[in-house]
């Protein structure tokens, strides 16, 4: 493999994704805030809501389903009201 291939640095990064799950909650929970913020600033502009996957699949992958559901309940909240 490439040292200077997209796989690769891919895989690096996978390979440094913290595995505990309160690093992975509190980097999905900043991420859905961020999401949640710009989707308030744009207003009926533009839809967030495909956005709020990001976070979602990433506790799913990296965390338990206890974290995962907290995202999701966190990512509905943001993206009714």
């Amino acid at each position: 493999m490439n040292k200077g291939t997209f796989e690769d640095l891919a895989h690096r990064l996978f390979l440094r994704f913290p595995r505990n799950n309160f690093s992975v909650a509190s980097i999905c929970v900043v991420l859905t805030l961020l999401v949640g913020l710009l989707d308030y600033a744009t207003g009926n502009q533009l839809n967030f809501f495909l956005f709020y996957f990001v976070p979602i699949a990433t506790s799913a992958w990296f965390a338990n389903w206890q974290t995962t559901g907290l995202i999701v309940l966190l990512s509905v909240y943001q993206c009714v009201t």
